[in-house]
């Protein structure tokens, strides 16, 4: 039975369902293990790299069986967050974690990792997380602090993995997070010109936007 899982739930014994890319490089072919149905904030530059003659085994078996904790560990590693193990192949979940989804019902719909209704209840809280960080943010703006990039990118990085499990169930945080954005470059707008009705004159204008250039690299 294949089951999507947290990255952290993944143990020495489980079947991850992957499949190889081949690349080429100065003439040599270079292989990387492509998990299936995965989740991940790494670079390309972080891909699991295939060495020897492992790709001949997961392209045979349709995936790799994870020989250790080294393994696991260099997977989370590259920033996968979620994959695909098949139970049928290796150990299963312990029974008090659950997948990500229940395996048991039918396919969520095309494009979507997990059902709505599974999804909704990790999207309020990550709703409520994100809201708390960017009001941090926007805090320290305020305060002549810039702009805190740390809780922005978490407050991104959570979103992500949300919209890639079911963007249904995440539209709202999405709108809310826009929303904060586009505040912060306001706090550094004089009030005058925030405030002001009708169109800015030229002599306004630099000062905008040098306020967005700050905001942007603080």
């Amino acid at each position: 039975m294949k089951k999507l899982i947290s990255i952290d739930d993944l143990k020495k014994g489980m079947f991850l369902e992957a499949t190889v890319v081949v690349e080429k490089k100065d003439g040599e072919e270079q292989y990387f293990l492509e998990a299936k149905d995965a989740v991940g904030t790494g670079s390309l530059s972080k891909r699991a790299r295939l060495t020897g003659r492992m790709h001949e085994g997961v392209t045979k078996a349709g995936g790799l069986l994870i020989s250790s904790s080294g393994v696991a560990s260099r997977l989370r590693e590259t920033g996968l967050t979620i994959v695909s193990i098949d139970t049928d192949k290796g150990i299963d979940l312990p029974g008090d974690v659950k997948p990500l989804t229940d395996p048991s019902r039918r396919p969520p719909p095309e494009g979507r990792l997990v059902h709505f209704d599974e999804e909704i209840e990790r999207a309020t809280e990550i709703r409520e997380e994100t809201v708390a960080n960017l009001k941090d943010a926007l805090e320290d703006v305020v305060a002549g602090r810039g702009v805190n990039v740390q809780k922005v990118n978490e407050a991104s990085a959570v979103m992500t993995e949300s919209i890639l499990r079911n963007v249904d169930a995440s539209k709202l945080p999405m709108i809310t997070t826009a929303t904060l954005l586009n505040d912060v470059g306001k706090t550094r707008v004089p009030l005058e010109i925030l405030n002001k009705p009708g169109r800015f004159e030229p002599h306004e204008l630099p000062r905008c936007a040098s306020t967005r250039s700050s905001a942007a690299t603080s």
